[in-house]
């Protein structure tokens, strides 16, 4: 390795032109930062200190090594080794960040933000170590090429906040349907059985079975789903009365269902309005719709509307509340 040959290299215009705006980003971002953090300067200054020269020095040794001679100058392979080495740093950096530095306090999903700016900005830093010893042991030609595998630093934290969000939202909560008592929808009209189209259903027949059964039967496409739903189970249980579906819960109660329509090629489930026509439901030829038994969790519309009439309540009484502070202040 020839040292004496590329120390001549640091002073090439292209490095000191690149560390010094480096440094620069690094020490906007590093101010931007400490002022979005509550004491910064008296309760994390001295950690974070320690942690940028640990990571100068773990990142000096690490392009060290890979620009050695031990990869026989093979750049694809030094490449690997640099993704590979500075992700599992990346890892170790996102248990630091929960364990040295206690998430700065911010512990809310709402501020999972501070992650990605602190991430940013050692990512930045960790550039500065790798393109000086970089070009020292092989020259400026490919500094910057190989600095680009510091991006998969931040690739753990991305897929740590990723995760975090995605358990963070909470489940959509959906107005269950309840089976009506007997006539409680009039017979379909012979003008009711225009625009037909075929569909499955599949649902247990009854609340204790461990086999879904899959039904094929033609719909109107203007009918509503509720009403459909209850004349199909009707009819097939007047065809077939000793293996019907069985209409209550284990409680002896009305079971109360709630419906998806299964994507024919995504997989994903969309949820159906047993109040909206089938046509407004996307429900098209030979659609597959998914029959769930389920306790009455909303069994109204006026439930849904009861629950956003609490929620706009509490953040009234929230203002109110901020407004006094501010007042008594």
């Amino acid at each position: 390795m020839n040292f004496r040959t590329y120390f001549k290299d640091l002073i090439d215009p292209t490095i000191i032109v690149g560390i010094i705006v480096i440094l620069i980003v690094f020490t906007l971002l590093t101010i931007f930062f400490g002022s979005k953090v509550g004491d910064f300067k008296q309760k994390y200054k001295s950690k974070y200190i320690t942690y940028l020269i640990v990571l100068f020095l773990g990142v000096s040794l690490i392009t060290f090594i890979g620009s050695s001679e031990i990869f026989n100058n093979q750049l694809d392979n030094i490449l690997v080794f640099y993704q590979t080495i500075f992700f599992m740093v990346g890892v170790t950096h996102t248990y630091l960040y929960r364990v040295y530095f206690n998430r700065f306090e911010k512990r809310s999903i709402k501020q999972s933000w501070v992650e990605g700016l602190f991430t940013l900005l050692i990512f930045v830093f960790n550039i500065i170590p790798f393109v000086l010893v970089f070009t020292i042991v092989k020259g400026n030609t490919y500094a910057y090429t190989m600095a680009g595998s510091t991006v998969f630093f931040i690739v753990p934290s991305l897929i740590f906040l990723t995760f975090e969000s995605t358990i963070s939202v909470p489940p959509k909560i959906y107005k269950t349907w309840k089976f009506p008592e007997d006539h409680s929808f009039p017979d379909p009209l012979n003008s009711d059985y225009r625009d037909m189209l075929v569909v499955t259903f599949v649902f247990y027949k009854n609340p204790e079975s461990d086999v879904r059964t899959e039904f094929r039967a033609k719909a109107p496409i203007r009918m509503d789903f509720g009403r459909l739903f209850y004349h199909f189970v009707n009819d097939y249980n007047i065809r077939n009365p000793d293996d019907t579906i069985k209409l209550n819960d284990t409680d002896g109660e009305r079971q109360h269902w709630v419906f998806y329509l299964k994507s024919k090629y995504l997989g994903f489930a969309k949820f159906i309005r047993p109040d909206y026509p089938l046509y407004m439901n996307s429900i098209e030829e030979n659609s597959v719709i998914i029959c769930q038994r389920t306790p009455p969790l909303i069994d109204a519309e006026e439930g849904l509307k009861y629950m956003e009439k609490e929620i706009e309540g509490e953040e009234k009484a929230k203002s109110k509340s901020k407004k006094k502070e501010n007042k008594n202040i």
